[in-house]
């Protein structure tokens, strides 16, 4: 050999150094995704722990440097074992192993005190030998079947490393050891340390190999999900260059839903198609976007390539696509969402005959009319407004004509009034109307006026000319009641007594 023993101990060393930091790189970046990271690294560090006690053979006590270096070499290798376990799953019990380490311990302590090299080197390669086989089986046949090839190199590795223990241990026998000093062993420990520098590296290699494997499966994985995902989505889809907004790809639910082809969107961008509807959706998703945020879910308005203007959910998502920033954007159609909202709002807010607002609807445009009063100093008014005669309409001409008495009404009481006010029917011949931004009372009295004047014409009902009058109760905030309860109350009470008084009047 060119090289003495303890110049390839010291190479190990070396070696186990390089291993343990190359690892140590490699924990840092997936000890957080795979288990078992860490213990590889530990049990190379041990190896590198052994190894130096080894090298210091000679200026330590040999209980230190035979006992306790063999015994991290050993332990080092029941720590791999385990690390591998976890990384691929398939832990298992280890009892058997700690009992094989109790026992080389015990046995490498009595050997320090009574040195025989080629027991001490027999025991250690059968023992290093039984652990590297059962890492063997693990990576080539314990691991599920889909995962073997990611395995396979490193457990090659071990396997070989399997053998050369088996093989030292021929060579020992073959080439009995004439010293009991390590460093003066003949061929056989000059070849142990050598393979063992070589299969270390490999060995590393190996690792590290696996490791980049399983993410470049993952991420594989990864993709393959994203574009199943991206292609089968049911929602408009767009990977967007955010750098100028050119328009990379889309999905089919972006032709379906947009009716775009892909010849109509190559190379343009959002604004080329015309898509978007509003300008000031746009514009907050550019600021939005321009400052690093995602969008969730934004309302916008959309346009079709027919033209037929959409309702939908927007989203953003910022990606990094080979080192360049790009959009990842989707669009739900909720349009017809939006119908059935709309449909289920006017349900709940309009009577179902006359279409006016109803109580509940009247309620909340009170609220608001109140608070624009106080803060302006203004008035408001209820009229209470009542159908005189309809019962005996009905009782005369059927509840049909009374119904379309009631919607007439409703269009005359609307007519008659400003946008900014509002009529709402309270029930039966029951009608409420709010008047906002009234500055004195005898402004209500001029629309109580207007309203009744125009009841004295008759209406056309089909083939009938019928004559139907109102009753009118005012009240006026602040003078009548300061909330809509009071304010309902006073003007019903002056309903009644405009009825009382002979009907087709009002009452303040």
């Amino acid at each position: 050999m060119i090289l003495d023993i303890k110049t390839l101990v010291i190479i190990y060393l070396v070696i186990n150094v390089i291993s343990a930091g190359a690892i140590a790189v490699v924990w840092s970046q997936n000890r957080g995704r795979y288990a078992g990271i860490t213990l590889w690294l530990f049990s190379l560090l041990l190896q590198a722990t052994g190894s130096l006690l080894i090298a210091l053979r000679g200026m330590i006590p040999d209980f230190v440097s035979i006992a306790i270096a063999n015994t991290f070499i050993v332990g080092g290798l029941v720590v791999l074992l385990i690390g591998l376990e976890q990384f691929t799953g398939k832990k298992g019990w280890q009892i058997h192993n700690y009992i094989l380490l109790a026992v080389y311990f015990v046995y490498t302590i009595a050997n320090s005190i009574n040195p025989n090299l080629a027991e001490r080197n027999i025991v250690l390669s059968v023992t290093a030998a039984i652990l590297t086989f059962q890492c063997c089986w693990l990576m080539l046949y314990r691991v599920d079947r889909s995962m073997r090839p990611l395995t396979f190199l490193t457990g090659m590795v071990l396997a070989i490393c399997a053998a050369a223990n088996l093989g030292r241990i021929l060579l020992i026998i073959i080439f009995p050891e004439r010293s009991n000093d390590f460093f003066k062993s003949e061929i056989s420990g000059e070849l142990a340390v050598t393979g063992a520098i070589l299969l270390s590296f490999c060995l590393t290699i190996s690792l590290i190999i696996m490791v980049n494997k399983r993410l470049l499966v993952e991420i594989k994985a990864e993709e393959e999900k994203f574009t199943t995902a991206f292609r089968s989505s049911p929602y408009a889809i767009m990977l967007t260059r955010k750098s100028d907004n050119r328009i990379l790809e889309v999905n089919n639910g972006f032709m379906n839903i947009t009716g775009y082809q892909p010849a109509d969107i190559t190379g343009k961008t959002t604004i080329d198609l015309r898509l978007w509807m509003l300008d000031e959706n746009r514009l907050h998703i550019i600021n939005e976007l321009s400052v690093g945020h995602n969008i969730h879910e934004v309302d916008i308005r959309f346009r079709k390539k027919t033209g037929e203007l959409r309702n939908g959910l927007y989203s953003a998502n910022q990606i990094m696509i080979n080192e360049e920033k790009c959009l990842l954007e989707s669009i739900s159609d909720i349009t017809e969402r939006k119908l059935m909202e709309q449909q289920l709002l006017e349900i709940a807010t309009h009577d179902s005959l006359t279409k006016l607002p109803n109580r509940m609807l009247l309620y909340d445009r009170f609220d608001v009319a109140l608070a624009n009063a106080q803060r302006n100093h203004n008035k408001l008014a209820i009229l209470s407004v009542d159908v005189d005669c309809l019962k005996t309409i009905n009782d005369s001409y059927g509840h049909d004509i009374g119904d379309m008495l009631l919607i007439a009404t409703a269009d005359r009481l609307t007519h008659a009034l400003r946008k900014s006010d509002t009529v709402a029917r309270m029930g039966g011949d029951e009608f409420i109307v709010l008047l906002t931004e009234i500055h004195e009372k005898a402004d209500a009295v001029n629309v109580a006026e207007k309203i009744v004047e125009d009841f004295r014409q008759p209406f056309r009902l089909n083939s009938h000319s019928l004559n139907a009058t109102v009753s009118i109760g005012i009240a006026v905030f602040p003078d009548s009641g300061q909330d809509i309860e009071n304010l309902l109350k006073s003007s019903d009470q002056l309903l009644y007594r405009a009825k009382d008084s002979g009907r087709d009047r009002f009452v303040i």
